[in-house]
């Protein structure tokens, strides 16, 4: 079946804010318009108090964000098999230089009677044979100081009917899908008083991540569908410029799989600080249930057992050392990326889509021995405020370069895509970047022996080793086969 494209522009509000389960979808009407198929997305304005919130401005002002892409799918015909095949579209924000309550998508999709809407565009192929989207729940998400991280929040919108030239004017509001946690961390013990979040780690009983199905046909939230992907943790890192102190108000907001938490199951809260580790598990005493669209707010008491100041780290002179908290990476280090569990480590080669790994020696002093076929990297500071960028010997750029694959590959000119988010604790390096790509976070994997980027942390662990003092390659030796003397003895 030849498919007809035609541009489609989508206006919008803000998503609905999150003040309960019940989800209206008002009524589509025809436009005549022949040139453009135009979609009006409205959505009611939230009220916004304590426990209602969804991307917001510092004046509680809900947005779309630079770069946001809505999804659009559709039936665009049959193959050989007599399935029925589906078309996946992506439709940009107009506006590139800030954001708005009410904005314009802009994108091209097939001329066809419906379109399933849904936020955020998942690239690839995405659509399955049941017309399901396959999207990420992220495992490792990126909140503001007030808020959530918009790439977590899935929402699905009321199906779009056309008409026979693709015209079309309607009022649509956003369903949000995902369960909101938030979590304030309560500090009895004063330590916490000047510090801020770098991270925070909630992990439960139950897989709260990872792939799931997006039904925009029927309206629903599938299941957890991908082993590899499901989680139990949800993972927060904050930067510079999102991060805030923590003073018993201030709170982490985590978007994860709806579900109920049992009674005498456990949830564990680690994070960190600039000078303190903090780790807490908590028995439930009742039922919790997270519901979609529903903010549930976590009140974690800290007493003196639960907080732990961290160590200064005693570097090793003339050597690689681990790198055992985000506070100890600065711009200027040179440092090697290696697997977390094995002695392996970042190679000069680089693949078409992924790096190269090449055995090294640990020790047991937390520092590493190398040789020249060891990515030296040099660390700058990324495009986005609070992050690293990782230079190469080449002088270019480590970067995640896709969202439908788990590409690694380097580029010449620095962008958001080669910003890593970088925050360690205990010698475990979570790097994520922070660019449109979703494949993002830097892992080993073991199976190939490579490092990549994937959409969870599913893959193997790294961590980072900075070089303190001058390093001296360990000598090669050389053997000139010509100059070899034979030996011969006689025993007795």
């Amino acid at each position: 079946m030849k498919k007809i494209f035609t541009k489609m522009m989508l206006w919008a509000v803000a998503a609905t804010a999150i003040v309960s389960c019940e989800n209206n979808f008002n009524d589509t009407t025809v436009n005549g318009d022949t040139n453009l198929v135009k979609v009006t997305l409205t959505a009611d304005k939230p009220t916004v108090v304590s426990e209602n919130r969804t991307e917001l401005d510092n004046e509680g002002q809900p947005l779309w964000s630079v770069g946001d892409q809505i999804g659009a799918y559709a039936e665009t015909g049959v193959d050989g098999e007599g399935k029925t095949t589906y078309g996946n579209y992506s439709l940009t924000n107009d506006n590139e230089t800030e954001a708005t309550a009410t904005t314009s998508f802009t994108g091209n999709t097939a001329l066809v009677n419906t379109l399933y809407v849904y936020y955020p565009y998942v690239a690839g192929d995405a659509i399955n044979a049941e017309g399901v989207v396959k999207a990420n729940l992220l495992s490792t998400q990126t909140p503001t100081a007030t808020s959530f991280d918009g790439k977590a929040d899935i929402m699905i919108a009321k199906p779009v009917t056309l008409g026979a030239e693709g015209n079309q004017l309607s009022d649509l509001e956003f369903a949000r899908l995902g369960a909101i946690v938030k979590v304030v961390l309560k500090d009895n013990t004063g330590s916490l008083a000047e510090e801020h979040l770098s991270s925070l780690t909630m992990t439960t009983a139950n897989n709260i991540a990872g792939k799931v199905y997006l039904d925009a046909i029927n309206q629903e939230l599938g299941t957890l569908y991908d082993d590899t992907s499901r989680s139990k943790s949800v993972t927060a890192n904050y930067t510079t410029a999102t991060h805030f102190v923590v003073n018993g108000e201030n709170a982490v907001y985590f978007v994860v799989y709806p579900q109920t938490l049992a009674s005498g199951s456990t949830v564990s809260f680690t994070a960190q600080t600039e000078n303190y580790k903090i780790s807490k598990s908590i028995a439930l005493p009742s039922d919790i249930a997270l519901e979609s669209g529903v903010v549930t707010t976590l009140n974690v008491s800290l007493a003196a057992e639960h907080i732990e100041e961290i160590e200064t780290t005693n570097w090793v002179d003339n050597a690689y050392n681990l790198v055992l908290n985000t506070k100890d990476l600065a711009v200027g280090d040179k440092v090697v990326i290696a697997a977390a569990g094995y002695d392996m480590a970042l190679s000069t080669t680089q693949n078409d889509n992924n790096r190269a790994a090449v055995a090294i020696t640990k020790n047991a002093n937390n520092t590493i021995d190398i040789d020249n076929t060891v990515e030296v990297l040099t660390v700058e500071a990324g495009n986005v405020d609070g992050t690293f960028a990782f230079k190469t010997s080449d002088n270019k750029y480590l970067y995640a370069a896709s969202s439908g694959s788990n590409y690694l590959r380097s580029e010449a000119t620095l962008s958001d895509n080669s910003s890593f988010l970088v925050t360690i604790t205990d010698g475990i390096a979570s790097v994520t970047a922070q660019g449109e790509n979703t494949r993002n976070i830097m892992r080993y994997n073991n199976a190939n022996t490579l490092f990549a980027c994937y959409g969870s942390a599913s893959q193997g662990a790294i961590a980072i080793y900075k070089l303190v003092g001058e390093y001296t390659m360990p000598p090669v030796l050389t053997v000139n086969v010509e100059s070899i003397t034979s030996i011969s003895h006689e025993g007795e």
